[in-house]
């Protein structure tokens, strides 16, 4: 028996998502946008939603978002996780349209509630990998509000 930490459970790419990964290790978080209609997309579709083309181009997000709904876990559901408690995970829209879960940060001030803006950022949990996390961003108005 050993004493080492349990080992996280770490994403195995597909043909379908290995771009979405490649990205996040290069600091990159990419989606698929329609080259027949524009329209971005996440997870990763052989089809279009909007206009069921199979052509599309993984392309680079800015990197804002807004929190949409977030749970904060106080309980241990994994062993690997024992030392993130207590962490939050949300649902996330980004700018560029698409949502997807993300462990999601406060920002000092900021508090994590629906339609607070959020900033990418990356956490390298293992050689190669990297997962998004958003932090929250603290506006202006809770600037003076807090002045």
């Amino acid at each position: 028996m050993t004493d080492a930490a349990p080992t996280r459970p770490l994403p195995h790419p597909t043909l379908d998502t290995a771009p979405f990964w490649e990205g996040c290790a290069a600091g990159e978080l990419r989606v698929q946008r329609c080259d027949a209609c524009g329209h971005h997309r996440f997870p990763p579709a052989p089809l279009c939603p909007r206009c069921w083309s199979r052509d599309a181009t993984w392309v680079r997000c800015g990197g804002g978002a807004t929190l949409r709904s977030a749970v904060t876990f106080h309980q241990l559901y994994h062993p690997a996780f024992a030392e993130a408690l207590p962490y939050t995970v949300g649902i996330v829209e980004l700018d560029e349209g698409p949502c997807m879960y993300a462990t999601v940060r406060g920002g000092g001030d900021a508090e994590l509630v629906e339609g607070v803006r959020l900033m990418l950022g990356f956490d390298r949990v293992a050689e190669g990998i990297a997962l998004p996390v958003f932090s929250a961003v603290a506006t202006e108005a809770a600037g003076k509000a807090s002045s």
